[in-house]
């Protein structure tokens, strides 16, 4: 027993003087790693105010935060890395890791992104435009035709805007006011608007001020941010809130491939949660707030507010519906499955909208 008690004090000894005698000590515990900071560059379409919603901004904040400061984006504006009609171009050459592009000023280049550009085709409500983008976006022939033309990959976020509206200098209260208007409006819309007398021009938004101004142009064709955004209520004194033609044009934001791949499962799959929360929730709040704010200035100033009637609306729909198919004929004829995406686009809006 005492043998056993002595054996404890004579093996401290024993280590303390191998010690001394110059054995090396435990080495220190490694310092932690640093994580690595992924940095990305996003291209914007255009300059900030109607082409950003607060939103996006918000967005690309709140993934550093909840990312720890591990992935950073750089926002460039107005075509900084490249020709605003050339998005998608930039981001297949690897100029930048994401972009912000609109279909209708790619004409040609996204087919099937182009059924977003349709007349009447898309839901008013902006929760159920949102929900139909996000839809779209997860559907396998979609990305296979971003993956295919641009090697880019959609990510769940889209530049939701609600319906666009008739602002001008001259009224647009039923179907026989469009005889003889010219009307900004993109291509597919321009096709409805010439079935009932109308005239319809794209007109590059910076100019629609001064046209509307000179009356070389009876009506800008926009949602209301962007009238406000480009100054059209300063010379405009009608507006018609409620034609029910859609959104215009559909605007997303996609990533390269290859920036996509190389990131870490984590950040993806907050990247993935942040999309959803800001198209389903925080988008349709900040398009509602802003769009009360617009109207009640507007009303302030006495821009005078149109009811289009009901009937004449219906009439628009049934125009419409033609498009849509004579649409995805030619969709068709290009190899790609335009009737296909029409009919599951349709089937979204009943499931979102109800009609």
């Amino acid at each position: 027993m005492k043998k056993k008690i002595l054996l404890v004090p004579l093996m401290l000894i024993l280590v303390m003087g191998l010690g001394a005698m110059g054995c090396p000590a435990p080495a220190p515990a490694p310092a932690p790693a640093v994580p690595e900071v992924i940095e990305w560059d996003l291209s914007m379409w255009g300059g900030a105010g109607a082409r950003i919603w607060p939103v996006h901004p918000w967005w690309v904040d709140e993934i550093e935060k909840r990312t720890e400061g591990r992935f950073k984006i750089t926002t460039h504006l107005g075509g900084a890395l490249a020709p605003s009609k050339e998005q998608l171009d930039g981001l297949k050459a690897g100029l930048y890791d994401m972009c912000h592009w609109a279909t209708a000023y790619h004409p040609g280049k996204n087919p099937l992104g182009s059924f977003f550009d349709l007349p009447a085709l898309i839901p008013l409500d902006v929760k159920e435009i949102s929900q139909l983008e996000l839809a779209f976006q997860e559907h396998p022939d979609a990305k296979k035709e971003m993956l295919d033309r641009w090697n880019a990959v959609y990510i769940g976020l889209a530049h939701t805007r609600p319906p666009y509206t008739f602002l001008g200098g001259t009224p647009v209260r039923s179907l026989a006011d469009f005889e003889g208007q010219r009307m900004r409006v993109s291509g597919l819309t321009a096709k409805l608007i010439e079935q009932f007398g109308g005239v319809g021009l794209l007109i590059p938004a910076p100019e629609v001020y001064e046209a509307i101004q000179k009356g070389t142009l009876d009506q800008a064709f926009f949602a209301p941010a962007s009238h406000t955004a480009y100054k059209i209520d300063e010379v405009a004194k009608y507006y018609t809130y409620n034609l029910g033609l859609g959104s215009g044009m559909a605007w997303f934001l996609c990533a390269n491939k290859a920036s996509w791949d190389a990131l870490p499962e984590d950040i993806k799959a907050i990247h993935l949660e942040l999309a959803e929360e800001l198209m389903l929730e925080r988008l349709p709040g900040e398009v509602a707030k802003k769009l009360e704010e617009i109207h009640a200035d507007w009303k302030s100033r006495g821009i005078e507010f149109i009811d289009f009637p009901d009937e004449d609306r219906a009439k628009i729909a049934a125009g419409a519906e033609v498009g849509w198919y004579e649409y995805a004929d030619e969709v068709d004829a290009k190899g790609l499955p335009g009737t296909e995406m029409l009919q599951f686009l349709l089937a979204k809006r009943m499931e979102f909208s109800g009609y």
